[in-house]
């Protein structure tokens, strides 16, 4: 698996990069997405990708913790349910504070916005995936 870690700018709104990253991804490659986030950045999130872009939008589904199982066929799922990572075996853009060791997708990305408490965050994160999976590519993105 690869860790790709993106640094954004003061500038960069944290969810409208997440929007822009899905599109290079859906546009470029064959794999689905899956965004773990908080219950609240999903609702969030959820509306942006129907606004996001003036002439088209991302299509999507949303699967909570309600959810009992990951049914979804959409290429972007939004849930905020780590459990629904278990058996995905896409890409992963991860906006809470967990760590993950044993996922069998094949790329993990994490946002690190420019609040000092999420980049104090970020560092931890690498750190941990530095230390706990040393055979784990991790590359970092400055985003300007």
């Amino acid at each position: 698996m690869q860790i790709n870690f993106y640094i954004l700018p003061p500038t960069k709104k944290l969810l409208n990069f997440v929007c822009q990253l899905i599109q290079t991804i859906i546009a470029k490659s064959q794999d689905s997405v899956m965004i773990l986030a908080n219950t609240t950045t999903v609702a969030s999130l959820d509306a942006l990708l129907w606004s996001f872009d003036p002439v088209s939008f991302i299509p999507h589904e949303v699967l909570t913790s309600h959810h009992h199982e990951n049914i979804a066929k959409s290429p972007v799922i939004l849930t905020d349910n780590a459990q629904f990572l278990q058996n995905f075996d896409g890409i992963v853009i991860n906006l809470t504070e967990q760590t993950f060791v044993d996922l069998k997708a094949n790329k993990l990305l994490e946002i690190v916005d420019s609040d000092p408490a999420l980049t104090a965050q970020g560092r931890v994160k690498y750190q941990f995936y530095q230390s706990t999976l040393p055979h784990f590519a991790l590359q970092i993105f400055q985003i300007k």
